[in-house]
């Protein structure tokens, strides 16, 4: 991992982990064997990007928020289109982990809660 993770993300990846097992018996094992194998990281990272790619059902070449940059690249490529940005940018203004399983979720729960204090 390049980056820190601190303790949103790492409360998030745990949610990612328990999403990802708990859609099948064979999912279950598949993260727990990568759990054993490769340790939390890379098996919280697994299954966050699993979670993603459920919720978000994006194109082969379309990257996950997780995945993405924080800046558009004109030239385009996975993770730098002003979508892939775009979600990824909203997530953070909203103090939301790129590692959310739902983002879009996530994102209206998040405004939804600002509406009700506001």
């Amino acid at each position: 991992m390049t980056a820190e993770l601190d303790a949103v993300d790492h409360e998030t990846l745990q949610r990612a982990f328990a999403m990802a097992c708990a859609q099948s018996p064979e999912e279950r094992a598949r993260f727990e064997k990568k759990l054993r194998k490769e340790g939390w990281e890379k098996a919280h990272l697994a299954a966050a990007y699993a979670c993603q790619c459920r919720s978000l059902k994006p194109k082969p070449w379309e990257a996950p928020p997780m995945d993405s940059q924080n800046e558009v690249d004109p030239s385009g490529g996975y993770g730098r289109t002003e979508a892939e940005v775009g979600l990824r940018l909203r997530l953070l203004e909203a103090n939301l982990s790129v590692y959310e399983p739902d983002p879009e979720a996530a994102l209206a729960a998040a405004e939804a809660k600002r509406r009700d204090v506001a």
